[in-house]
């Protein structure tokens, strides 16, 4: 299988961000088995591979049709962007060749990704609170999701943001706690994916786990051989699912504003508090995942007791899939140091009945 002209086109770009991802021959050969291909969405395709814990790449996500709706209206994205902020408000962003974080006002911000003359990121405009998630339906991407019905000391680990960056911008490799979704609104973006603790055996640095001063170590080289490895362009009207063990290298190959936030539902439940309690994590405290834990049973008890359409809405039909996944994985020692948790162990003996 060849590789698209177009995709050499995008890792053409990518090199000029990163020297890391120059291509020679061979490694082009050996790229094309690992590129994620986008399919069509479906809810049994998207709690399956959360099930499985693999990413998933979406082109007709349902957040689509709503989201093209308000922002592709004949009207400059920037405009339709700016009318949904106070002209008051600020977040953090890099901007400039040195990329140093400082706040803007969001409505600056907008107006450097507009010009698109200055390299600017700025991946922590929160839109909870603000008109962006009134305009249309964001739940879209959270319906199967227990954080935001959580206390708001647990609810902010969703992290709901808006994402904005220029093309030429990189985001150094580094992992999250929980599973994560990203919507491509406008733009396209450039992925390498790895699970981060197969990548550190192997040479490749997380910046959020490993001792990083100036930027993760990364060559392809390493990465290729990778069993976990990927790679995948988002584009506009793309929505990507992506489980939280993996480490993310990504660089913007066209001005890009997107919606990103944090879950955890029925289907990836057991694989979530396992991987933050055997790996550790950094946002995600003891309390918290206790709290979680809590919020999971909660919903399980109710989506047992509740109709077919509740079921399918919260992925319930997929828990043997996870379950299943969960033993093949751990080992029966890592499974019997996990369920040293009482919720933990309610948890998983709960998910075992209900597969029955």
């Amino acid at each position: 299988m060849k590789m698209h002209a177009s995709l050499v086109t995008h890792w053409k770009q990518a090199a000029e961000i990163d020297k890391s991802l120059i291509l020679s021959g061979k490694v082009l050969k050996n790229l094309v088995g690992l590129e994620l291909r986008p399919e069509n969405y479906s809810r049994r395709r998207l709690f399956s591979a959360m099930a499985r814990q693999e990413p998933i790449l979406f082109n007709n996500f349902p957040l689509r049709s709503t989201l093209r709706a308000f922002f592709h209206n004949g009207d400059e994205p920037a405009n339709r962007l700016k009318s949904l902020f106070s002209s008051t408000t600020k977040t953090l962003a890099r901007a400039g060749p040195a990329r140093r974080v400082k706040y803007l006002r969001v409505h600056e911000v907008i107006d450097i990704w507009r010009r698109g003359r200055a390299t600017l990121s700025a991946n922590d405009v929160y839109f909870r609170t603000s008109k962006l998630d009134r305009v249309f339906d964001c739940e879209a991407i959270g319906d199967f999701n227990v954080i935001p019905t959580a206390p708001p000391r647990i609810r902010h680990l969703e992290v709901a943001t808006l994402l904005m960056g220029t093309a030429g911008c990189m985001t150094d490799s580094h992992s999250d706690d929980p599973d994560g979704c990203n919507h491509c609104i406008v733009g396209k973006k450039l992925w390498l994916v790895w699970d981060r603790r197969e990548g550190q055996q192997h040479g490749l640095e997380d910046c959020e786990y490993n001792d990083v001063r100036t930027q993760s170590k990364f060559s392809l080289e390493a990465f290729l051989p990778l069993r976990s490895s990927n790679w995948f362009t988002v584009s506009e009207g793309q929505t990507l699912f992506l489980p939280g063990n993996l480490t993310h290298k990504v660089m913007t190959l066209e001005k890009y504003i997107g919606i990103s936030s944090f879950y955890v539902g029925l289907p990836n439940a057991l694989s979530s508090f396992t991987r933050w309690q055997l790996n550790g994590t950094i946002m995600v405290t003891e309390q918290f995942r206790n709290e979680i834990i809590k919020l999971v049973l909660r919903q399980l008890e109710r989506t047992a007791a509740g109709s077919r359409q509740l079921k399918h809405t919260w992925g319930y039909y997929h828990l043997e899939e996870a379950l299943r996944h969960w033993e093949r994985k751990y080992t029966r020692a890592q499974r019997e140091e996990l369920r040293s948790n009482p919720l933990f162990r309610e948890l998983a003996d709960r998910i075992s009945f209900c597969c029955r």
